[in-house]
């Protein structure tokens, strides 16, 4: 059994999942959730705090908008291009966490947080790779003659 996963769908996996941590980031942002539950305990002062949320804000927004270019939800055909570079640019930096989380000596990290980001990054790959997003490979397969069985 092969099972065929929608490129579609996941990028709408991954645009819910990226909402929700933009959510969570401006909550600790003005201090509704404490930063310990995204940054673990390394990051302590105030300034720290407000500074790592605003990166990750912007690195948040900026996945989101690679997303949507690449799912065609922005009429934007001259930055189309640019949604595989930001996509891989997500990929690089959710490596880059799982590694963080791997390192941290809270076990949520690395068994809630970790597999989860690993997830977020193969999501992300299946989108770079998704060749049934290109708005040019639908039109090409609705175009195809549909094959006539007959009967033997």
């Amino acid at each position: 059994m092969k099972l065929k996963i929608n490129s579609r769908g996941i990028g709408n996996v991954l645009l819910i999942a990226l909402l929700v941590l933009l959510i969570i980031h401006i909550l600790v942002l003005f201090g509704v959730v404490s930063p310990d539950i995204i940054w673990d305990t390394t990051i302590t002062d105030k300034a720290s705090v407000v500074i790592s949320e605003w990166i990750a804000i912007f690195f948040i927004l900026m996945f989101i908008f690679g997303i949507l270019l690449k799912l065609n939800y922005l009429p934007m055909k001259g930055l189309r291009k640019s949604a595989d570079s930001i996509l891989w640019i997500m990929s690089l930096y959710y490596l880059l966490n799982i590694i963080g989380n791997f390192m941290s000596d809270n076990p949520i990290e690395k068994l809630l947080y970790a597999p989860l980001t690993l997830i977020m990054i193969l999501m992300a790959l299946r989108l770079i790779f998704a060749k049934d997003l290109d708005p040019k490979h639908r039109r090409r397969a609705q175009k195809r003659p549909q094959k006539i069985r007959r009967a033997s």
